[in-house]
């Protein structure tokens, strides 16, 4: 799986998740790769439903549509694979 550098990135000052916001783009038609980043999040949401406050300036906000051609058996390693990608840059 590779990312294209011309994937869309957008930056919003506010969202209410991510999350969510990156899951309606993909019901649209977004390209694998496509980013949202937003600068605060006003219900932001994780995994199993956690939540959590995101105040501006305090972290990095983003979900990132993955659109992997592998079986969804094979997906377990992707947050794994993600986490050390972040550690790395």
């Amino acid at each position: 799986m590779s990312h294209k550098a011309d994937s869309p990135i957008h930056v919003f000052d506010s969202l209410a998740s991510t999350n969510d916001s990156i899951l309606d783009a993909g019901d649209e038609g977004a390209p694998h790769g496509t980013t949202h980043i937003a600068r605060t999040q006003t219900r932001g949401r994780g995994r199993s439903g956690h939540q959590w406050w995101s105040p501006p300036g305090a972290g990095l906000w983003m979900s990132t549509l993955l659109r992997p051609s592998r079986s969804r058996k094979d997906w377990g390693c992707l947050s794994l694979l993600g986490g050390q990608a972040a550690q790395t840059a």
